[in-house]
């Protein structure tokens, strides 16, 4: 377990180097190795004129030479990194799938987003001031309108009064996909609606601190009264766990 943990955590920290860092944020993270984790550079002198390519490659060979405990030091100083720079996104996400979420496999209509459950969607953003953000496989055809799927996207999202904040990008599984916008756009709450819990594999979602914030449809019923309802007491609890802290 130890080593498989050992190898995400590295293979996670050199993703973030190769694909998310900036020169100038390769720069701070740089520093940090040589000042708080102690690695030895052959080189300490960087500067705006070296090369991008110069510092993933050097951060690179000096995180497969690390154990666990400075890969890990590492990496939470590369998240905090983008974090300062990130833009301020929405208070409130509504991180949202639609097969199983908002499409049930069990349909009592012809539409494809479900009216019924576009309501209940509604009425979780209305409560709790949520901007939608879609993890949906159709996310890219929205704003598609020369599609059909793109139509009906926007049709089904105008006639619910409901508008689409933003869309993730794509990973290996949704999880990462949810990481990844989080890290790009710092919000206080979120929740994630989803019929599929193989997309998420971390036990963060387990842990008290998580308030819930994952919640697993009936891909056969789709959203509920009820899972609404958990999800509106899951974003006041870190709304006020924010204001507390």
């Amino acid at each position: 377990m130890k080593k498989i943990s050992y190898i995400r955590m590295r293979d996670g920290l050199a993703g973030v180097i190769n694909f998310q860092l900036t020169q100038h944020q390769l720069q701070r993270l740089l520093a940090f190795t040589i000042q708080s984790v102690g690695a030895r550079v052959p080189v300490l002198s960087f500067d705006d004129n070296t090369p991008k390519e110069k510092m993933q490659s050097l951060l690179n060979d000096i995180v497969y030479d690390l154990p666990l405990d400075s890969i890990e030091a590492m990496y939470n100083e590369a998240i905090n990194i983008i974090r300062s720079d990130a833009k301020i996104g929405p208070d409130v996400v509504i991180f949202t799938d639609f097969d199983g979420v908002l499409i049930p496999e069990k349909r009592t209509n012809t539409h494809w987003l479900d009216p019924e459950k576009m309501k209940l969607l509604k009425q979780l953003a209305d409560a709790t001031g949520g901007a939608i953000v879609l993890t949906t496989y159709w996310r890219d055809y929205w704003q598609q309108t020369n599609t059909e799927a793109g139509r009906l996207i926007e049709e089904s999202f105008a006639q619910a009064e409901l508008q689409i904040y933003s869309k993730t990008g794509h990973a290996n599984i949704r999880e990462e996909e949810i990481a990844d916008w989080m890290i790009e756009n710092r919000v206080k709450a979120f929740v994630v609606l989803d019929d599929d819990p193989g997309q998420f594999f971390s036990d963060l979602w387990e842990k008290p601190e998580s308030f819930g914030s994952l919640i697993i449809t009936d891909k056969n019923t789709g959203l509920t009264e009820k899972d609404v309802a958990r999800a509106i007491k899951s974003i006041k609890l870190q709304l006020l766990y924010e204001e507390n802290k």
